[in-house]
C-alpha cells in the first residue's frame, strides 16, 4: 500500500495529538500504561476495572431499548425520557430489594488480578 502525503499528514496530526494528550497533556503514560505495573506495591489495586466492558455492555442495552420504541432510528425527547426514567426505576428497584434482603446480590466474579508466566523476565 502507497501512502500518500495526505495519508503521510494525517498520521503525523494523530501523533502530535497523542503526545500532547496522552504523552506531555492531561492524561500521561502511569494514568494509562499498565507496562511493569505488577513490579508497583498494590498493583491490584490500580488494575481493577481498566476497561469499559460493563459500560459497552449497559450502553448495548440502552440502545436496544431505544430501538425498541423509536422506529425512526432517533428517539424523540419524550421515548427518550421514557426510556431513562424506566431504566432508572428498573435498577432503583432491584436495588432496593437487595438492600432489603428480598433478592440476593448478583453473583458475580471478583476482579481479575493478572499474573506473569513464573519464567517472564523484566
Amino acid at each position: 500500500m502507497v501512502e500518500s502525503r495526505d495519508d503521510k499528514e494525517k498520521w503525523n496530526d494523530f501523533y502530535r495529538y497523542f503526545k500532547s494528550t496522552w504523552i506531555d497533556g492531561n492524561f500521561p503514560p502511569p494514568l494509562w500504561n499498565i507496562f511493569g505495573i505488577l513490579q508497583q506495591p498494590r498493583y491490584h489495586q490500580i488494575l481493577i476495572n481498566r476497561t469499559n466492558n460493563a459500560l459497552e455492555g449497559y450502553n448495548s442495552k440502552l440502545n436496544k431499548r431505544f430501538n425498541a420504541v423509536s422506529f425512526s432510528g432517533s428517539p424523540s425527547m419524550r421515548d427518550f425520557v421514557t426510556v431513562i426514567r424506566d431504566d432508572s426505576a428498573r435498577h432503583n428497584s432491584k436495588y432496593n430489594q437487595i438492600k432489603e434482603g428480598r433478592v440476593n446480590k448478583p453473583d458475580r466474579p471478583g476482579p481479575n488480578i493478572p499474573t506473569l508466566h513464573p519464567n517472564f523476565e523484566a
